[in-house]
């Protein structure tokens, strides 16, 4: 892995062109699983440091949302699982915290949404059949951003088309229309995506 925090402090990134070249270089890895010292964790958190650092220099640097980084961290939240049981997995957590962060950049409503839905208080108090139906629901994502590489358009609809199944019939288990508003926007930030993808 690259240290964004090291190439900032010697002047070796000077823009935000080049911060975004180096950090998503840095997500790659993770994805490819080249390096097994490479962590989620550590990406996040150097190229936070190299943010403070370029803003103290005084160089203009937004902290955009990253596609590549949100489909890493969903796709361990699938890794990990969600059950009853596991509400209280430390992996889980961290995971959730920075999937709602970089959701907040660019929607700040879904990273409410999304932090409702994975909460421990709903993961606590909802059964494991209508857990499983959101589990489903997003893993149909992850399986269309994981596996780019390989996937057709026709397949890639295909997957979208039954995660947003999956979203309906979750919807259809509730009667709350706060809840069902979460799962809206859930599922539409990642048609969103998958849109973006197929474009």
């Amino acid at each position: 892995m690259t240290s964004l925090e090291k190439k900032v402090q010697a002047s070796q990134i000077n823009s935000q062109q080049e911060l975004e070249k180096y950090y998503f270089e840095n997500i790659e890895e993770l994805s490819n699983r080249i390096d097994q010292n490479v962590t989620i964790f550590g990406v996040i958190e150097d190229y936070k440091k190299a943010l403070v650092l370029l803003k103290n220099k005084n160089i203009n640097i937004k902290d955009n949302f990253n596609c590549e980084l949100f489909n890493q961290i969903l796709a361990k939240i699938k890794a990990v699982g969600i059950t009853n049981w596991q509400s209280e997995m430390p992996e889980l957590k961290l995971y959730r915290n920075y999937l709602i962060k970089e959701v907040s950049k660019k929607d700040k409503e879904t990273a409410i949404s999304f932090n409702n839905m994975l909460s421990d208080a709903y993961i606590k108090t909802t059964s494991k059949e209508i857990l499983q139906l959101f589990y489903q629901a997003f893993s149909h994502y992850v399986e269309i951003s994981v596996n780019l590489h390989q996937y057709t358009r026709t397949t890639i609809i295909t997957n979208n088309r039954i995660s947003n199944s999956c979203f309906e019939d979750l919807k259809s288990k509730y009667g709350d229309e706060k809840i069902i508003k979460d799962i809206d926007n859930v599922k539409n930030f990642l048609n969103g995506m998958v849109e973006d993808i197929l474009r």
